[in-house]
């Protein structure tokens, strides 16, 4: 069985214990339900605590979900012509740096590897096509988390925020 300690109505300690004169004889009372440190109890009833957030806080939260979701979209690969690439900070500098070659050289051909580790030839104006749909990638994901960034500013309560989704 639990039993709590409560100082002032709150719950400052909880313990597991058979012997119920024992805890009650150190000021020990009987949960009849898992109750945690923090929760009120009135004398007949445990409540758990209720956690207030400022708008500002509520903000920062939505504004950190919304980064998160944007860098697993950003990173989650990108499709051209077919095909699905990778779109790690890793693959990105890989493309960037094709995009160069073939810039340099317009006769190059590369073999590249593909997210699902298939392997497919590109020209080097096929490069240049990846690094633009790469691009346009990374641009719209950004656009989308700015705008929701904005609404994050703009919202005036707690269920404004709450309708705000990647």
């Amino acid at each position: 069985m639990q039993y709590v300690k409560v100082e002032n109505n709150m719950v400052v300690n909880a313990i597991e214990c058979d012997d119920e004169s024992f805890a009650t004889s150190i000021g020990y009372v009987a949960a009849p339900h898992p109750a945690g440190i923090g929760w009120t109890y009135d004398g007949s009833t445990f409540s758990p605590p209720v956690i207030t957030r400022t708008l500002q806080e509520l903000k920062d939260r939505k504004r950190l979900q919304i980064k998160r979701a944007r860098s697993t979209d950003e990173y989650g690969g990108f499709a051209w012509d077919g095909s699905t690439f990778d779109s790690d900070q890793v693959s990105q500098g890989r493309i960037t740096g094709a995009v160069l070659l073939a810039q340099l050289n317009p006769t190059i051909t590369r073999n590249w590897t593909l997210a699902d580790n298939s392997v497919r030839t590109l020209s080097a104006s096929d490069i240049l096509s990846v690094g633009t749909a790469l691009g346009a990638h990374v641009d719209a994901i950004f656009a989308h988390g700015q705008a929701l960034q904005a609404q994050i500013d703009a919202a005036t309560n707690a269920g404004e925020l709450a309708f705000i989704t990647w």
